[in-house]
């Protein structure tokens, strides 16, 4: 007799908690580069605006960016597709980069 292998619905594991990982990630560097221009542009611009609205803009992509990089990092230690995972991770990580740059830079 042959035997024969019963797959069932954990073998095959889906791609969009990575997808949608990635998906977030790459909304919230848009949004915080977004807002981090305008922001600045605004603060510096003298016609009394401000940067009001810009500030938590950059904040809820901040955020958004840690739930990507959580959701990455969950994709990657259960080994569910680490390669698009890990790239939600280093997309997610593009901001705190670039703010540490600019910290070194100003030191």
């Amino acid at each position: 007799m042959s035997e024969t292998t019963h797959h069932t619905a954990g073998d095959s594991r889906s791609a969009a908690p990575a997808v949608i990982a990635i998906l977030l990630a790459v909304g919230a560097v848009a949004l915080m580069l977004f807002s981090f221009i305008n922001g600045v542009n605004a603060a510096l611009d003298g016609s009394g605006d401000g940067a009001g609205i810009y500030i938590p803009l950059f904040f809820v992509g901040a955020g958004v960016a840690v739930l990507a990089a959580i959701i990455g990092i969950v994709g990657i230690v259960r080994r569910n597709h680490r390669i698009l995972s890990s790239l939600a991770v280093l997309i997610a990580l593009i901001p705190g980069i670039g703010i540490l740059v600019l910290r070194l830079a100003n030191s």
